[in-house]
């Protein structure tokens, strides 16, 4: 759910990723809920931890037995080219630096973000973190779906194959870093059934 901010020349454009436990109706109507408390605080402009801490508290006044979401809360600032990142037990995202490493390969490192999913447990609170970007940099935001996606031979996708994907992006936009991903997932699979969904989003600064 994206949600846009201006304030004149400054935009900031929140983010918020989430996956619902359970399948079918009763997953589509967490997720519905969730993100209908969302949108009712998106006005209040919070920070991501903030946001996770006040949706886990109006989840748990509305508690459903066994439901809970896992969710990514992002907040990008245009203005100094910052990100701030709050985590509530969702896949850990990746940060791709444009600059060379040692190795003179772009740096592939997880965001160690972590907290717990939402709808549990109460008066939790959550880490943040803030990355200051470079033209060039990629954040990877993905579901589970996508590293545990299986071959014929029940051998799965995996960190390593997406991370030599994503190093040889970094000169690329983001619609075709995510094209590249999908596509060699895709291709790894070989035609196997999708056991899960696959969540895939990507952003570039500029």
């Amino acid at each position: 759910i994206p949600h846009v901010v201006d304030h004149g020349a400054d935009v900031r454009v929140a983010l918020a990723i989430g996956d619902v436990s359970g399948k079918a109706a009763p997953a589509a109507l967490y997720a519905a809920l969730v993100s209908g408390i969302l949108r009712s605080l998106a006005p209040q402009h919070l920070s991501p931890a903030a946001m996770l801490a006040a949706l886990n508290d109006q989840l748990l006044d509305r508690k459903l037995d066994a439901q809970y979401v896992t969710m990514l809360m992002v907040l990008w600032d245009d203005s100094n080219q910052t990100l701030q990142i709050a985590n509530a037990g969702s896949v850990q995202p990746i940060f791709v630096s444009a600059s060379p490493s040692v190795a003179n390969a772009p740096a592939i490192r997880t965001i160690q973000a972590e907290g717990f999913p939402l709808g549990l447990f109460p008066a939790v609170t959550y880490e943040e973190f803030t990355l200051s970007t470079q033209p060039g940099d990629l954040l990877v935001f993905f579901s589970d779906g996508i590293v545990d996606a299986e071959n014929g031979d029940h051998e799965m996708f995996g960190n390593e194959r997406l991370n030599q994907v994503l190093q040889a992006q970094t000169q690329y936009t983001a619609s075709s870093t995510v094209d590249a991903v999908l596509n060699a997932v895709s291709e790894f699979q070989s035609g196997t059934d999708h056991f899960d969904d696959e969540t895939l989003i990507v952003l570039r600064a500029l």
